[in-house]
């Protein structure tokens, strides 16, 4: 299942027997408990059907394992130094190309802690990675994975690199319901199957989707899924009109995580409960509404360019800084501050137009755009006066705390940096490293 070179896979079956050498008897001044009960409300009841139940792992940042109970006692495991050499093992083996586009990094996790109790009562158990081939045979799959995007509307399907945007229409849901129907038991699951599409599914119908097919195991699945269909949304918000105004923000995002503050009230009356408000806490987004035609002019502005960049695998040094460099840049476009906003355009442009950090920043900075997007000597002029403006109105925000307010240079200057940001998207299948870009920038002040 997991092509893992012998030699390798030799080290970290070793590696995992060492492990047990960490197990050891805790005692109760071991384990440290809260001290006191904030009496949360459970949402849900665990039966301890779960294949995972008798492992009990406290995890700490990014899920780490921290400690490792092999018995519902929690009087035999493994404390914190042991735990971090299962994070080694789980980190070096996530490194291998061909594990890490199919299992995620929690799921190695929980299958060593499993392997480790097993391997603890049974000294003949399988070595590691048997084990972790025979679970993931059962998990590895053929996934579509579609992901309801918030506040966007599209009138038909286009794709960006491995990610399909579609229309998640009401023909499209019913679809899908019909056949899920098709495959209940009887009458109790259909019941349930309509009440969870009328609850849940129907609530995205209108909305944009991406979808997206891979083989790996789900928690990976999901993992990747979210990862691209981000890096996708990314590149499609640089081709909004929110990149160009200072009091815009693109709420446009996998659902639930779109950047708008929602606030809660309760209100009393009397001293009883009479309502309660939710309300959105600042302006209210508006939603993108693509029809075919802007679709295909997206397209053609520089869309199908980075279509076929987050496509390829095998991209030049150019071509990887500049993904990197619009990724940034299109966070921008979701900040609602003018000043995040200022700071991440020109990090992003700094990246790109600047061989090193002992260079005039401003200077070079300005010149270098003007020479790109510049047809004329008044034009490069006042790009380079807009720029300095630029640079002006950040250094009174980090080093005095003034507020943004010249709200037509910023307006100026965000739309000289987007016709910046889209030439360069034109110029990355000539360019080779960022070197080529700037030395012809840089004769062009000489021609």
């Amino acid at each position: 299942m997991l092509e893992i070179h012998p030699k390798a896979a030799e080290n970290l079956n070793q590696k995992a027997a060492q492990i047990l050498a960490f197990v050891r008897d805790i005692e109760p001044s071991d384990v440290q408990f809260p001290s006191f009960d904030p009496e949360i409300h459970p949402a849900i009841q665990v039966d301890g059907s779960s294949a995972f139940s008798s492992i009990y792992r406290a995890s700490g940042i990014n899920d780490d394992t921290v400690r490792l109970y092999l018995n519902p006692e929690l009087s035999i495991g493994i404390l914190e130094d042991g735990c971090l050499e299962i994070r080694k093992i789980v980190e070096n083996l996530f490194k291998i190309e061909a594990i890490n586009r199919k299992v995620s990094i929690k799921t190695l996790d929980t299958v060593l802690c499993t392997w480790i109790r097993e391997k603890f009562n049974d000294p003949g158990f399988f070595n590691y990675l048997d084990f972790l081939n025979n679970h993931l045979e059962n998990l590895i799959d053929e996934y579509e994975i579609i992901i309801p995007i918030e506040f966007l509307h599209i009138e038909k399907s286009f794709t960006l690199g491995n990610v399909i945007f579609r229309p998640f229409s009401k023909g499209l849901i019913d679809g899908l319901e019909s056949r899920t129907m098709a495959q209940a038991q009887d009458s109790q699951q259909r019941d349930l199957a309509k009440m969870f599409f009328d609850q849940k599914i129907r609530g995205f119908q209108g909305h944009a989707i991406t979808a997206i097919s891979l083989q790996a195991e789900p928690e990976r699945a999901y993992e990747i899924a979210i990862e691209e269909t981000n890096v996708a949304l990314a590149m499609l918000r640089i081709f909004s009109p929110d990149t160009q105004e200072p009091l815009s923000y693109y709420p446009c995002a996998i659902w639930g995580s779109a950047n708008i503050s929602r606030g809660y009230l309760m209100a009393l009356k009397q001293g009883n409960f009479n309502q309660m408000h939710i309300t959105t806490l600042d302006r209210r987004p508006m939603p993108g509404y693509l029809d075919s035609q802007t679709i295909d002019d997206l397209y053609s502005t520089g869309l199908e360019i980075l279509d076929s960049l987050l496509q390829t695998s095998k991209r030049n040094l150019f071509q990887d800084k500049l993904l990197d460099a619009l990724i940034l840049y299109s966070r921008s476009a979701v900040s609602k501050d003018i000043a995040d906003k200022l700071v991440y355009i020109l990090v992003s442009l700094e990246s790109i137009f600047l061989k090193n950090s002992s260079e005039p920043i401003q200077q070079n900075l300005g010149e270098r755009i003007a020479f790109l997007i510049g047809d004329s000597l008044e034009s490069r002029k006042r790009i380079i006066k807009v720029v300095r403006d630029a640079y002006n109105l950040r250094s009174r925000f980090i080093h005095h705390g003034g507020s943004i307010n010249d709200l037509e240079t910023m307006r100026e200057f965000m739309r000289y940096a987007w016709r910046a940001v889209v030439s360069l998207i034109r110029l990355s299948n000539s360019i080779l490293t960022i070197d080529s870009l700037l030395d012809r920038l840089d004769d062009r002040k000489l021609s």
